[in-house]
């Protein structure tokens, strides 16, 4: 509870301060204390229109993977947006519910996964190599983001990927050697 005295926040459970500096709270407390009920500003509004700016940067952003470039930070993508980083922050929390780092990695790993199930070749790099396509530096940062997101490390991912598409090979492909018609 604080109470306001000429244009002074008094704290009554912190008397040692005013003792020590020789001002004794008891005489500043008014008899009848008024009662302080702050309002926060919402620091988390923005208005409608530079949301909507930032929405579209953000749609064409997507539509041109520039989610790939490996040295993309907050700053550089909000200079690309005509904005600046706290209002692109602001933005990503309330239009993608997540922080922005977050919101890179969900689409490297998303776009990376598709391109492994879709591109054979690819399973065949390394993790480095991988994490590279995906626009990642570090290796590690990669297999933690993808992990995060998966569940899983992506050599098991891939592991899993080979072994899922040679069973229905297996079963649905032409027959082989294991499956020759015997005639009787």
């Amino acid at each position: 509870m604080k109470f306001r005295y000429s244009n002074r926040l008094v704290t009554p459970n912190h008397n040692d301060y005013y003792k020590k500096h020789k001002i004794i709270v008891a005489n500043f407390l008014p008899t009848q204390p008024e009662i302080i009920i702050a309002k926060k500003k919402n620091k988390t509004d923005l208005s409608k229109a530079v949301l909507y700016k930032i929405k579209e940067g953000l749609i064409e952003f997507e539509h041109k993977k520039g989610y790939l470039e490996p040295k993309l930070t907050l700053n550089k993508l909000a200079k690309l947006l005509h904005t600046n980083s706290n209002y692109l922050s602001k933005a990503v929390k309330r239009l993608k519910n997540c922080f922005f780092c977050t919101y890179i990695n969900t689409l490297r790993i998303n776009y990376i996964i598709e391109e492994i199930k879709q591109n054979p070749t690819l399973r065949l790099y390394s993790i480095k190599a991988i994490a590279a396509e995906a626009g990642y530096s570090n290796t590690e940062s990669f297999s933690t983001a993808f992990r995060k997101q998966t569940n899983q490390y992506p050599s098991l991912f891939i592991k899993e990927l080979e072994n899922k598409q040679s069973s229905s090979k297996f079963l649905w492909g032409k027959p082989t050697e294991h499956f020759k018609e015997t005639r009787f």
